[in-house]
């Protein structure tokens, strides 16, 4: 009677899954679809963490373009340029500030603030630009993607009023 009763109970166990296949390695009562779960989980955070990772790269190399960008038109304008030469630079000036309100906007920052009043000549002004690029080029790289940096927000808005006000010269 008492083997009968012990089976009977073995049965109901088994078939309620309180005792663990032989071989799962799964814990009394936890199903393999919550290990799955959790690998899953990982994978997917995994991905994210890289996906953003690949995003920040690819702001880094836009201030790099920033920089370089400002470089190039500094030496082709050179010293004394006219305001019409601005003109064949349009492209790049719109890439530039382009890219610059992609930094900032990802980095946190938003259009508030009145624009610079730049009384300087052209000259003065794409010496600025260069040198806020640089600055902005610098505090890229330096930074990782999970500070907010108020160096590159100040830097790409300083780009984008700069870039501004030579585009409202060459008109």
């Amino acid at each position: 009677m008492l083997t009968r009763v012990i089976l009977l109970i073995l049965i109901l166990c088994s078939s309620a899954g309180v005792i663990p296949a032989q071989g799962t390695g799964a814990p009394v009562g936890l199903p393999d679809d919550i290990e799955q779960n959790e690998t899953m989980r990982d994978t997917l955070k995994r991905m994210q963490i890289k996906r953003e990772e690949s995003d920040f790269q690819k702001l880094v190399e836009k201030s790099v373009s920033i920089r370089d960008g400002a470089r190039k038109l500094a030496a082709e304008l050179g010293r004394g340029a006219a305001p019409t030469s601005l003109r064949q630079h349009d492209k790049l000036l719109r890439e530039i500030e382009k890219y610059a309100r992609q930094i900032r906007a990802e980095s946190g920052g938003s259009d508030d603030g009145d624009p610079l009043v730049i009384k300087e000549g052209i000259d003065e002004v794409v010496d600025r630009l260069v040198t806020a690029s640089e600055l902005l080029s610098d505090s890229m790289s330096r930074t990782s993607r999970r500070v907010i940096s108020v160096t590159v927000i100040e830097a790409c808005s300083e780009v984008i009023d700069l870039i501004r006000e030579l585009r409202l010269r060459h008109r």
